[in-house]
This record gives structure tokens, C-alpha cells and sequence, in this order.
């Protein structure tokens, strides 16, 4: 690819902008196709940074990403492409990745991010070549994988109560190392979250359905 060339990466995290931007103040909005013009334009200096930030952070989904402030400052009607290429923007979708984790179970994004975090669980252990039941217990350099996906916000921690063998593993990993890696009373919090798991109406039955679907097409 020429240096001055769009990928379909970046024509992608464009395009998404666009989709949030628009789509969260209710107006209608065009994919764009063409994007030789963008190449003279202030945008495209920043779409660059953007696409070094995604392909840094993995894990962190484009959409969710434009979404955040939006979701976090209701009174903003627009935020340019440039805000989201500062400290600020990460915070704020820090921040909403935050409160979306404490919501009940069975509110619509915790049972969205349950149906995620199996699918990406699946594709996890296919590439490791385990089998589902043992990735609890899978490490990556002397750490249990799950805890660093659950870090990175890979996987959401009710769809990991569906294994056995989390909380054991968590109690293994001891409050301090779990503290400093989670914070706001994560460690202490983890019997709350398993009693709304066990009590929920729609989370816990997702999480067992979503359990056996993966190990059978594993």
C-alpha cells in the first residue's frame, strides 16, 4: 500500500465515525466510498492515528469506541474526529466501560457483552487448541489467561461464572494482584456479582445456553 493511501481498515473506522456521529443525533448518513479528497484534508492525518491506535489495542471495538462520549455527555450534539485522537476520548470510554460492567446482569448491554465474550472465548481456545472447559485454567506467561482478557475487556466476568473454576482461580491470584489490576473493590464485589448471576431472569440462562453452544461446536 503507497504511504498516501486509505487501507480498508481505516476506511472502516471512518465510516463507523460517520455511522455514530450521525446516527446518534437521529440523522440519516452515507457510508463513504471514495476517499481521495480525504487525502488533502486535516481528517486524514488524524484517521491515521486512530488506525494506530485500534491495530494497538485489539481489543477495544470501534464502534463502542465513537460511542462513548455520546453516551457519557448527553447534552453534546457532535464530536469531531479530532477529539477522539486525545486522552480524553480513552477516558471517556474508559469510564463507560466501567459503568456498563456494573450494570444488572439483565440489562441489554451486560447480556450483549455475555453472547461477546463467548464468541470470543471460542475463537480463544480454537487458536490454542484446548478445549473450553480448560480455559479457566489456561495461562499466558504464568497468569491465568481469562483474568488478562477480562483486563482487556475481552470477556465479561458473568459469562466467566459459567465456568467452575473462576472463582478458585481469582482466590488463587489473591486481592492484591486483583485490586491492582481491576480497582473499585473488584475482589471484594465477586460474591455480589455471582448472587445476581445466580438470581438473574434472562443473564444465566444465556451464559449456560451460550456455554453448551461453544462446546459443541468446538
Amino acid at each position: 500500500m503507497a504511504v498516501n493511501e486509505i487501507s480498508d481498515f481505516e476506511k472502516h473506522i471512518y465510516n463507523t465515525f460517520i455511522k455514530v456521529s450521525r446516527g446518534s443525533s437521529g440523522k440519516p448518513y452515507k457510508t463513504r466510498k471514495n476517499f481521495d479528497d480525504l487525502l488533502e484534508k486535516k481528517e486524514y492525518a488524524y484517521l491515521k492515528k486512530l488506525s494506530n491506535f485500534f491495530n494497538r489495542f485489539k481489543h477495544i471495538d470501534v464502534k463502542e469506541f465513537f460511542s462513548a462520549p455520546y453516551e457519557l455527555y448527553k447534552d453534546e450534539k457532535y464530536f469531531e474526529l479530532d477529539y477522539y485522537t486525545t486522552l480524553k476520548a480513552v477516558k471517556a470510554y474508559s469510564t463507560i466501560v466501567k459503568k456498563n460492567e456494573l450494570l444488572d446482569p439483565d440489562e441489554k448491554q451486560q447480556l450483549q457483552s455475555i453472547l461477546k465474550s463467548f464468541k470470543f472465548i471460542k475463537k480463544f481456545c480454537h487458536e490454542q487448541n484446548i478445549n473450553v472447559d480448560s480455559y479457566v485454567n489456561h495461562k499466558t506467561n504464568n497468569i491465568f489467561s481469562f483474568v488478562l482478557h477480562l483486563q482487556e475487556h475481552q470477556v465479561n466476568f458473568y459469562s466467566l461464572l459459567e465456568f467452575k473454576d473462576t472463582i478458585r482461580n481469582i482466590r488463587l491470584i489473591g486481592p492484591e494482584i486483583i485490586e491492582f489490576m481491576f480497582g473499585n473493590d473488584f475482589y471484594n464485589k465477586i460474591e455480589t456479582f455471582r448472587t445476581k448471576y445466580i438470581v438473574s431472569k434472562k443473564a444465566r440462562m444465556l451464559g449456560s445456553y451460550a456455554l453448551k453452544k461453544i462446546k459443541n461446536n468446538t
